[in-house]
Parts: C-alpha cells; sequence; structure tokens
C-alpha cells in the first residue's frame, strides 16, 4: 500500500479499509491516535476513523473504535472537555508477561530487548492499566 499519509487522501484505501472490515468483523479496532504525535501513526489512526465511518454508513457491524488517550487527546482542552479522558480500562497485570514477549518480537520498536529498552521506566504491576478512549461505538 502507500505509504501511510497519502493513503488517507485515496478513497481506494479506505475502500480496502472497508473490506476488510466487512470480512472480519471485530467488536474493538484499536488505532494509534488519530493526529498523533507521530506522523505516521496519527495518519494510520485517521485512515481506519475514515473507514470505521465509510463501514458504519454500509451498515457493517464493526463494533467500537478505541484509541489510547496520547497525543492530541492529552492536551488541556481535551482534558479539560473531557473529550481526552478514557472511558476503558483493562487491568493487564495477568497477562504482562505475554505482552513484553509479544513486544520483543518487534525489534524496530525496542532493540528486542523490553527489560533494556524500558530500564527504571518498567510499570509497577499497580500501575498497568490499559486505558483507552472509545472514539466511535457501532454497538448500540
Amino acid at each position: 500500500r502507500r505509504h501511510v499519509s497519502l493513503g488517507t487522501r485515496y478513497s481506494e484505501d479506505v475502500n480496502f479499509i472497508v473490506a476488510l472490515l466487512r470480512k472480519y468483523q471485530p467488536e474493538i479496532t484499536i488505532i494509534h491516535t488519530p493526529g498523533g504525535e507521530k506522523l505516521d501513526h496519527g495518519e494510520s489512526g485517521y485512515l481506519m476513523y475514515l473507514a470505521f465511518k465509510k463501514a458504519m454508513a454500509q451498515g457493517i457491524a464493526v463494533g467500537q473504535l478505541w484509541t489510547a488517550p496520547h497525543g492530541w487527546l492529552s492536551d488541556a482542552p481535551s482534558v479539560e472537555s473531557g473529550r481526552g479522558k478514557a472511558d476503558v480500562h483493562i487491568d493487564i497485570r495477568n497477562n504482562q508477561a505475554v505482552k513484553y514477549q509479544a513486544w520483543n518480537k518487534h525489534r524496530s520498536q525496542n532493540g528486542g530487548d523490553i527489560e533494556k529498552s524500558l530500564g527504571s521506566r518498567r510499570p509497577r504491576y499497580d500501575q498497568d492499566v490499559e486505558k483507552f478512549i472509545t472514539i466511535l461505538d457501532n454497538t448500540k
């Protein structure tokens, strides 16, 4: 596929994602924050948002679209308005080892050693709750 930042401008790329949504009909889709701090991440999030909206308009059962509360959703206006407040909290303490094993499979993200890459920033167990914001809900 085209580079993501260009891909959001072409309806064929949105249609490609809509076809995947039609095929798999996910209950939950987790995306990068649209307009997030990294251009390719933000653009891929926006591409999914556009596809999700189009799929909803076509009556495709696509469930919920979630994003992490990062980037522009953590700025002062978003926090004050409540737009940047997570509404989904998932306790991952019992699955933390699996998460780190999966993360270690992606050398491009952390050099292949999660312990080394996190260092003193390794999360404490009492803080291990994944938080998401429901952007769109097509389950109602």
